[in-house]
Order: C-alpha cells, then sequence, then structure tokens
C-alpha cells in the first residue's frame, strides 16, 4: 500500500448547497457551500454555530471524507506558511 494522492473537486462540479468535506487541524470537517469565487476559493459554512462562514481553496474541498484525511499534512503546510507571512 502507497500513499494515494487526494483527488479534491473539480470547480464546474461544485453545487451550491451540497455537503462536501475539507480538511482541519482536528481531523475531518463537513462543510456547505454557499458561494463560489473565480479565483479558486469558496465560502463554505459548518452546521455547527461555533464557527463563522469561511473561505476555503478549492484544491482542499472533497466529495469523499478519506480524501480529505489524506489532504490535512499539506493543508496544515500551507496553513503554516499563510501565518508565517503575515
Amino acid at each position: 500500500m502507497g500513499y494515494t494522492k487526494p483527488i479534491p473537486v473539480n470547480k464546474q462540479d461544485i453545487k451550491v448547497g451540497n455537503k462536501y468535506y475539507t480538511c482541519n487541524y482536528s481531523g475531518v470537517m463537513g462543510i456547505t457551500v454557499c458561494k463560489v469565487f473565480d479565483d479558486d476559493a469558496v465560502l463554505v459554512k459548518v452546521k455547527n454555530d461555533k464557527f463563522k462562514p469561511f473561505v476555503r481553496k478549492l484544491k482542499y474541498i472533497f466529495d469523499d471524507a478519506e480524501m480529505a484525511k489524506l489532504a490535512s499534512r499539506d493543508w496544515e503546510k500551507d496553513e503554516r506558511k499563510k501565518k508565517g507571512k503575515k
């Protein structure tokens, strides 16, 4: 068994209001897409009221929770880079 590269959802296949999965620090989170932007990003919301809607890159939006789990290491690396630039 080797590493399988996670495959995100294509931009043209994303439908507003459908449920998808994304990475976060504690694992995988189920999200609902609110809006798709032109610059390869989407506005998403979580069912839990503790979270406000937030923007996520398209390369971290998945149909399958297992694919989101595999991409969590890359997502955390990108978040560390983003915080280091500030």
